[in-house]
């Protein structure tokens, strides 16, 4: 009596199937994960954008009182806002979620002719969604309080 069993053409013809479901199936689920790190650097800049304008209201109107301001942080393992020496970036006594490999830049800026820092302007480098080489390349996050109102993403691999 003869065993039944597959031949290796039937058994590579199966593999090429596979090969071909992976090869579409890949790339369009680290589009899914890069969709969702521009979302979490999306919600993490609104929140500090929040943040900063609820100290505005504290401090009548002034953005001066924000000495975090003309730096740069981004977050270590601990998932909050530091300047990549620990010390963590408070607003309102209140340390800041961040998104890990992301970098923010935050400045002041005057609004209206004011002599004083009366706005702010924010970038935020999404650096978890590049590969190391094209770090340079990766999606921009902006704000500018004094000339509009929402955040403003450039995407640096189209030129956007």
């Amino acid at each position: 009596m003869r065993k039944k069993a597959f031949s290796m053409v039937e058994l590579l013809f199966v593999m090429a199937i596979m090969a071909l479901l992976m090869a579409i199936a890949v790339p369009q689920f680290t589009s899914y994960q890069n969709s969702e790190k521009m979302v979490a650097a999306k919600s993490d800049t609104m929140n500090v954008i929040n943040m900063l304008n609820a100290q505005r209201t504290l401090s009548n109107d002034s953005y001066e009182t924000l000495d975090f301001l003309d730096t740069s942080w981004d977050s270590d393992n601990d998932g909050f806002l530091d300047d990549g020496a620990g010390t963590p970036l408070l607003i309102n006594g209140k340390k800041i979620p961040w998104s890990k490999g992301n970098y923010l830049e935050a400045y002041g800026v005057t609004c209206n002719g004011s002599d004083y820092n009366n706005g702010f302007y924010i970038s935020v480098l999404v650096k978890s969604i590049c590969a190391n080489d094209a770090c340079d390349k990766s999606p921009t996050i902006e704000y500018n309080s004094c000339t509009y109102g929402k955040i403003k993403v450039v995407d640096n691999w189209n030129g956007n």
